[in-house]
C-alpha cells in the first residue's frame, strides 16, 4: 500500500466520520452545549432544539437563541452534531442589530437549500406594509424565503394576526405580539413566569377565596396597567380577552380615553346583591353585567350590555365585543361570552382619533389572559381564539 492509497483512505475515513457515521447515529448529539461560549448567554424565551441544519438526514445540530446581553446582539446559533469540543457557534443567523427579526411564534421546518433538505428556522414576522407572514432562514446561509405552506397551526396563527392592533398573551411574558404599544404597571400587578406551561396571566388586586371565606376584607384595588398612546381609536373594531373574577365589583377591563372626555370602555357593572325567592326559600344571588360604551367628549353615544349575571366568579370566561362590518361611522356591535353571541345593537364608532389616557384592569380583582384588539371584525374567529388559548389557562381556586 503506497502513500497515495493511505492518504485516500484517511480522507475517506474523515468524510465517513463527518457524514455517514453522523447519519447512522454513531456520532450524534452534542454533550458540550450546557454552557455558552464566553460572553454569550442563552435566551430562554426561544426554543432550544436538536435539528438537522447540515442536511445529513439526522437532527443532531443543537440550535438556540443567544446574545451578548443586548437585544441587538440576539441571534440563532447552532452547534453542529458530532463535533464535541469544537466551536459551538458554527452556524449562525445575522443578529437583530443586523436586521434579523425574532419571534416567539417560531418553528423549524425541513426545506431544500443548497442541494439538501435542511432545517430552517421559521417564524411569523411583519413586513413594511403591515402584512404578517412566515419567513424561513437556514442558520449559516444568507437570505430568507417566505413559507407559503406553513402548516395548519401556523396558518391559524397567521389568520389570528389579520387586523391585529394589540396582543398581550400573558401566558409567560409581557410582550405585545402585535406592535409597539407598551404599558407601565401601577401598584403591584403580578405577571406570569417565563416558559410557564399554564398560567393565570396578569393578576390584579387578588382576593383569594380562602380570605373571602374567612371574612377578611378585600385589599385596596391599586393594581392596573397604564397604556401608552393608542393612536386612532376610530380603527378599533374588536376587543377580546379571557377574564377571571375573584368577585363582582364595578371595574373596567379596558379604558381608552382622550383629554376631551371621549372614551371607549369595556367593564363590569352592578356588583351588588339581589334577593331572589325560589321554592319558598330566600336566596342571595350576586348579579353583575358586562357593558361596552363609547363616549364623545362628555356625552355617551353608545352602550351595549351583556345579560345580567353573565359574569361568573371563580372561573375563566372569554369576553369579546366586535363590530359586524368595517363601516367608518355607523355599525353594529356584538357581545360574545364564551363563544356565544349574547347581545347585539346598532351603534357608532369612536369619533376620536387620539387616545392618550388608557388603562387596563382598573379596580379589577382577578386575572386577564390573551388580550387582543383588532381593526377588523372578530366574530368568525372567536371560536378559534378560545380553543387556541384554553389549554394554557390555569384554573382552580386561589
Amino acid at each position: 500500500m503506497n502513500w497515495l492509497t493511505v492518504t485516500v483512505l484517511v480522507l475517506l475515513a474523515v468524510y465517513v466520520l463527518n457524514e455517514t457515521v453522523t447519519v447512522e447515529g454513531f456520532v450524534g448529539l452534542r454533550s458540550d452545549v450546557a454552557e455558552e461560549e464566553y460572553g454569550w448567554t442563552r435566551d430562554l424565551r426561544y426554543k432550544s432544539v436538536n435539528v438537522d441544519v447540515q442536511g445529513l438526514g439526522v437532527g443532531t445540530d443543537f440550535c438556540r437563541a443567544v446574545s451578548r446581553g443586548t437585544e441587538a446582539s440576539l441571534r440563532i446559533s447552532c452547534a453542529l452534531g458530532g463535533r464535541d469540543g469544537m466551536n459551538t457557534m458554527e452556524y449562525n443567523t445575522p443578529t437583530v442589530g443586523e436586521g434579523f427579526r425574532m419571534s416567539r411564534d417560531e418553528y423549524w421546518k425541513m426545506r431544500p437549500r443548497g442541494g439538501r433538505l435542511r432545517a430552517n428556522y421559521c417564524r411569523i414576522v411583519k413586513d413594511i406594509t403591515g402584512e404578517w407572514y412566515a419567513s424561513c432562514v437556514v442558520p449559516g446561509f444568507a437570505g430568507e424565503e417566505r413559507d407559503t405552506d406553513p402548516g395548519p397551526n401556523i396558518a391559524d396563527l397567521l389568520e389570528a394576526y389579520e387586523g391585529i392592533l394589540v396582543w398581550w398573551r400573558w401566558r409567560d411574558d409581557q410582550t405585545n405580539y402585535a406592535g409597539d404599544l407598551t404599558y407601565t404597571p401601577v401598584g403591584r400587578p403580578e405577571f406570569p413566569t417565563l416558559n410557564a406551561i399554564v398560567s393565570r396571566g396578569l393578576e390584579l388586586n387578588r382576593w383569594p377565596v380562602a380570605a373571602q371565606e374567612a371574612g377578611l376584607p378585600a385589599p385596596p384595588a391599586l393594581d392596573y396597567l397604564r397604556l401608552g398612546d393608542f393612536g386612532d381609536a376610530r380603527s378599533l373594531r374588536a376587543i377580546a380577552t379571557w377574564v377571571w373574577w375573584d368577585n363582582h365589583e364595578d371595574s373596567t377591563i379596558l379604558e381608552l380615553g382622550s383629554r376631551d372626555g371621549s372614551r371607549i370602555v369595556l367593564g363590569l357593572y352592578g356588583g351588588g346583591r339581589t334577593l331572589v325567592s325560589m321554592d319558598s326559600a330566600l336566596n342571595v344571588v350576586e348579579t353583575a353585567t358586562y357593558y361596552f360604551e363609547i363616549w364623545d367628549c362628555q356625552q355617551r353615544i353608545f352602550r351595549l350590555n351583556a345579560p345580567m349575571s353573565a359574569a361568573r366568579i371563580g372561573e375563566w370566561q372569554h369576553v369579546a365585543v366586535t363590530t359586524v362590518g368595517t363601516e367608518d361611522w355607523q355599525t353594529t356591535w356584538q357581545f360574545w361570552i364564551d363563544g356565544v353571541m349574547v347581545a347585539e345593537s346598532a351603534g357608532r364608532m369612536s369619533p376620536t382619533m387620539e387616545m392618550t389616557e388608557n388603562y387596563i384592569g382598573r379596580k379589577l380583582r382577578g386575572c386577564l389572559r390573551d388580550f387582543r384588539m383588532y381593526s377588523t371584525p372578530f366574530g368568525p374567529r372567536i371560536a378559534d381564539a378560545i380553543e387556541w388559548s384554553r389549554p394554557t389557562l390555569q384554573g382552580g381556586a386561589v
